[in-house]
């Protein structure tokens, strides 16, 4: 069937021989097309956002994965591999091995003289990078007793003050489990399997629990030197992300400078949450952040990610068919270009003539956004019928 097409002449002589009751019934329908197409608009809108074009953490895509992943930087131009003048990494000699193993000359190939005795005229040197055998060293500390002669007292002497028990682990067993466990998120099974595949050793994962809490505590003292620092920082980055907790959904915010990362969980991801952690509420630099609106509460001053901007660009540029917003993601990513090219010059700044230029050009993008906008607005205010502000 072909596709109908009124003008809005078409539609008034149509009104013109409807009956009243049947004009307000066409006024009617006409609304709620309207309405509908506007709705199908939305909804088409939030289903076609994705990790790849919006802020959407990349576990909530499903099954259905964006066609393809694209980074957000741009291509250096450069061929993959070592560049000119990079010195490399390579696997060098060491000055002094752990363990030297000689390989002897018994005679001489030549004239079969025996060359037994003869002391070395030179060396001809490979090392051998391996692993050692893996296993835990048992260390046994003996306190000695001893009866005095005199008044027959019997005198023990003392243990270090970090071996308190007939057996237990040591710091670097403990450190090492506690490692695999919150850096490389193992849980509590598979690290018991791995000492028992290296080190042929079965640790409980009541042991575990206990390292785990023993270096909560030990690391109060490294965490408040952290949070002290971050709050004095210039300039500081602030996200959250969800995660699992004994299966319930929880929340890890984080608070990070170039040099330091303090993370804190809980089970809000809004204001509660970052009161309760403490640096939000006390933070007097520049936070850097995703817009979430719970970062509004607070009166640092407020950078927005422009990692979030260039996803959010793409989605506006590719889905809602907005020119302007991908000459403004074109012209972000080349801003970053001439910062890190100033900066790798040694530069803490751009010249005024690059900041004055740059502004200029970023105000003329922001300017087609809005006329695109103010343009859109006066077609609905044009369309709209009933009382209020249109959306």
């Amino acid at each position: 069937m072909a596709k109908l097409e009124f003008t809005e002449a078409d539609i008034a002589e149509i009104l013109d021989e409807c009956t009243p009751r049947a004009r307000l019934l066409f006024v009617y329908l006409l609304d709620q097309v309207s309405k509908l197409e506007q709705r199908v608009a939305d909804l088409e809108a939030q289903l076609s956002k994705n990790s790849r074009n919006s802020s959407k953490p990349p576990s909530s895509d499903g099954f259905v994965k964006p066609d393809r992943t694209q980074s957000l930087r741009d291509k250096s131009g450069k061929k993959p591999g070592g560049q000119t003048g990079h010195e490399g990494h390579f696997l060098g000699l060491v000055e002094h091995p752990d363990l030297i193993l000689v390989h002897q000359l018994i005679k001489c190939d030549g004239c079969n003289h025996s060359l037994h005795t003869r002391k070395a005229d030179e060396w001809i040197k490979r090392q051998v990078f391996e692993l050692p055998t893996l296993s835990l060293e048992v260390s046994e500390h003996r306190a000695e007793v001893k009866v005095c002669p005199c008044c027959g007292l019997r005198n023990v002497a003392a243990f270090p003050s970090n071996v308190n028990k007939m057996t237990q682990y040591g710091p670097r067993a403990k450190g090492f489990a506690v490692y695999l466990m919150s850096q490389h998120y193992l849980p509590y099974e598979r690290t018991v399997q791995l000492f028992s595949d290296f080190f042929g050793h079965s640790l409980s994962e009541g042991s575990l629990e206990n390292f785990q809490q023993n270096m909560f505590e030990e690391l109060f003292h490294s965490e408040q030197i952290i949070k002290h620092d971050i709050l004095l920082a210039k300039v500081t980055g602030f996200d959250e992300t969800g995660c699992k907790v004994n299966k319930k959904l929880n929340w890890i915010h984080s608070a990070s400078t170039q040099t330091e990362t303090l993370y804190g969980i809980h089970p809000r991801r809004g204001n509660e949450a970052m009161n309760a952690i403490g640096i939000l509420p006390n933070y007097c630099g520049i936070g850097v952040h995703d817009g979430w609106a719970s970062y509004q509460e607070y009166g640092f001053s407020h950078s927005l990610c422009n990692a979030h901007h260039l996803r959010e660009l793409t989605h506006i540029g590719e889905q809602l068919g907005e020119g302007w917003a991908l000459k403004m993601k074109r012209y972000l990513k080349k801003m970053k270009v001439r910062v890190d090219t100033a900066r790798e010059k040694g530069c803490r700044r751009l010249s005024k003539k690059w900041m004055n230029s740059y502004q200029r050009g970023y105000r003329r993008i922001l300017n087609e956004g809005f006329s695109f906008h103010g343009d859109a607005s006066m077609k609905e205010k044009q369309n709209h019928k009933k009382r209020g502000r249109p959306k």
